[in-house]
């Protein structure tokens, strides 16, 4: 009994060991998509820039001068076009706009629970510096565009935060 005792102890300990810190999240609905971030993070949706959402991270302390930040663009693809065609007209306007390597490529990619494809691509906007990781799915004629950027240089940290959200993406 006192064997029992003790190894029904360990267990309990060990389940708590292995137990996740549940982070609170905040789903947005668009009006056929979801994507979830962090609750500390500031959602707007109304339509900034040509955006229907964009999710900014929160202030970290006084030196922080760069929100990470998700948003997502929505484009009509006429019926006629192929992914391969839309990926590289994105590709060609990208390149003139930020000065591409030639070698950049999209791959293919799991976006939340849809195939999809990703780009990653640094660039300068007025005066930040940044990195990009680009997802683009496209389905029933749409092409859902979830941009990722982060100050240059702060990719790998930002990385799981950009993968939590990204996976969470679901066509409704």
């Amino acid at each position: 009994m006192k064997r029992l005792t003790i190894v029904m102890c360990v267990i309990v300990a060990l389940c708590g060991c292995g137990k996740k810190e549940t982070v609170q999240k905040t789903a947005f609905l668009g009006d056929d998509y979801k994507l979830e971030f962090p609750g500390t993070w500031e959602i707007n949706d109304k339509g900034i820039m040509g955006t229907d959402l964009i999710g900014l991270s929160p202030i970290e302390d006084a030196k922080d001068t760069f929100r990470e930040n998700v948003n997502v663009v929505l484009e009509n693809l006429p019926k006629s076009m192929t992914d391969a065609e839309y990926l590289q007209l994105s590709l060609k306007h990208l390149n003139k706009v930020f000065a591409l390597p030639p070698d950049k490529k999209f791959t293919q990619t799991k976006v939340g629970n849809q195939q999809g494809y990703h780009l990653r691509y640094s660039m300068q906007m007025g005066q930040n510096n940044m990195d990009n990781d680009v997802y683009v799915v496209i389905k029933d004629g749409a092409a859902y565009i979830i941009t990722c950027s982060h100050a240059k240089g702060k990719r790998d940290a930002f990385k799981s935060t950009i993968d939590s959200i990204v996976d969470t993406f679901a066509i409704e």
